[in-house]
């Protein structure tokens, strides 16, 4: 019985995490959503019960690596990597990117048998919504999925993350997952099910609470989106004509722009890559101007050292051009990661040239003239900094914001579980900021995600259109979009553990 335990619970740990990350979920996200928060619960109780930590891991590096299987081909297609060598840095990554849960667990499982009672499963608890915690926000991640994730398909649930943020729906999932499974483990079945009920009241009340969060001004705009569904690593002879081409047709089919409000256009990344578009050019400025919309379009840069930069750049009438470059490049497909004394000289042995890192200011935002002397504030994220919290906080917080806007060039994820897996984890930039978030994507998913969480996209993957839409909303002053809720949780974390510790460590001492 325990062999067929050891074959059949990994088998079935990989079946719930593709059930909890495969996006959009079923039954209106619920299945998803519980498969995320269950499946820490069968894990504790395994390992309780004598599942090997080698066990969880390779189960969860085969639930990584169908997660992720995507990735050697778009490190080798976007970095010019060999394909072997690529192969070898997606196996490296699923072993790397699986460790998290298994940390987590074997060491609640440690602090369990050295404490005794309830006290050593609320420290073990701790410990591990702790290790999740810090692992997805600095360590062992190299693709930013995190647990959050599944917890806000349903919006009436995900609407927590306003107050909680990423980390906090994280935290929740494996402290409940953890407690709940000690429990059971320990054959207290009726205590593991009032905890996995708290869990989801506790979500269900904070989500509640979001309605009460103050709302700024109301605030509108027509949005107009282009989605060529261009190769990727393909030059595309006159792309700024084509793309104007396009974008011509859904300004006229829409009547764009109206007298009464302005227009926002949005091209995704890499959507013009046929020059230096950090350099000032007054003819982009008039391009803009002689259709009376405000435009953001990602394309390349390079700086007077020869480094490359993926940028956005925005224009609009009276304004001087704005231009964001990336802040954080994706490791290993734009930017070997590692200080420089590592970095070289695997660039050197890849024959990877790194992509150059951007820096936030006061000026990240574009300004889009509002009404009489105002502004509507857009934040642009460029590609997976849109799956990064603590880039998005940083942002909003030196340069403000009233609307998001995100530009990514998908097309590498052709029709993989990787384009829904980055819509589903873009949503949660909108959800925590309390603003809502417009996708402009080069090959499927282009949509808007609204800041109560409610999502609607206008294509599948590997699809090419243009959009225009109304956009109404009202910001939220929402609490998760500073970092106060984040380092409250960290505290609340590392006190929790040691108020259940200390006592156990006193005793000790006095023996």
């Amino acid at each position: 019985m325990k062999r067929a335990a050891v074959l059949i619970e990994p088998i079935l740990f990989v079946v719930m995490f593709q059930f909890a990350f495969r996006w959009p979920g079923l039954l209106w996200g619920m299945a998803e959503a519980l498969s995320a928060l269950l499946l820490p619960v069968l894990l504790a109780r395994a390992a309780w019960r004598g599942l090997k930590w080698w066990a969880i891991w390779v189960s969860f590096f085969f639930g990584v690596m169908l997660l992720t299987s995507w990735m050697p081909q778009t490190i080798s297609s976007k970095g010019g990597i060999p394909g072997w060598l690529s192969l070898v840095a997606g196996v490296l990554l699923w072993a790397y990117d699986s460790l998290p849960p298994v940390l987590a667990v074997v060491l609640a499982k440690c602090v369990w048998e050295r404490v005794p009672g309830q006290r050593g499963i609320a420290a073990a608890a701790f410990v591990a919504a702790l290790v999740m915690v810090a692992c997805e926000s600095w360590l062992l991640h190299i693709y930013p999925w995190t647990w959050a994730t599944p917890l806000a398909t349903p919006p009436f649930l995900g609407r927590s993350a306003a107050i909680l943020g990423t980390e906090g729906l994280s935290a929740i999932v494996w402290l409940h997952g953890i407690a709940a499974g000690c429990l059971w483990a320990s054959g207290a079945k009726r205590n593991a099910i009032i905890a996995t009920t708290s869990a989801i009241g506790l979500l269900l009340v904070l989500s509640g609470a979001w309605s009460l969060l103050p709302r700024g001004r109301e605030m509108a705009l027509d949005v107009a989106i282009v989605q060529p569904n261009y190769p990727v690593n393909t030059r595309i002879p006159n792309q700024m004509a084509d793309m104007w081409h396009r974008s011509d047709a859904v300004l006229a089919r829409g009547g764009l722009p109206k007298p009464d409000r302005p227009t926002l256009l949005l091209w995704p990344e890499s959507s013009v890559t046929d020059g230096n578009y950090l350099l000032p050019a007054a003819w982009i400025s008039e391009i803009a101007k002689s259709r009376n919309v405000a435009w953001l379009f990602g394309a390349d840069g390079r700086t007077d050292d020869g480094l490359s930069l993926n940028i956005v750049r925005g224009e609009a009438t009276g304004q001087k051009p704005f231009v964001q470059a990336k802040v954080v490049p994706m490791p290993f497909g734009e930017r070997m990661p590692g200080p420089d004394w590592i970095r070289v000289p695997l660039e050197n042995i890849a024959g990877f040239s790194s992509w150059d890192a951007g820096e936030l200011s006061a000026e990240s935002s574009f300004h889009l003239p509002y009404q009489k002397d105002g502004f509507i504030i857009v934040h642009p994220l460029i590609c997976s900094e849109s799956l990064l919290p603590q880039r998005t906080r940083a942002g909003l917080k030196l340069a403000g914001g009233d609307l998001l806007t995100e530009h990514t060039n998908d097309g590498w994820f052709e029709d993989s579980i990787a384009a829904g897996l980055h819509a589903s984890l873009a949503r949660l930039r909108a959800l925590e900021t309390g603003l809502p978030l417009v996708r402009a994507t080069m090959s499927g998913l282009s949509g808007l995600v609204m800041e109560d969480g409610q999502w609607r996209h206008f294509s599948g993957a590997m699809e090419e259109g243009a959009w225009s839409f109304e956009l109404k909303w009202r910001p939220i002053n929402a609490p998760a979009r500073t970092m106060w809720p984040f380092y409250s949780l960290l505290l609340i974390l590392v006190c929790g553990f040691c108020i259940f510790v200390m006592p156990r460590a006193a005793k000790k001492r006095s023996a």
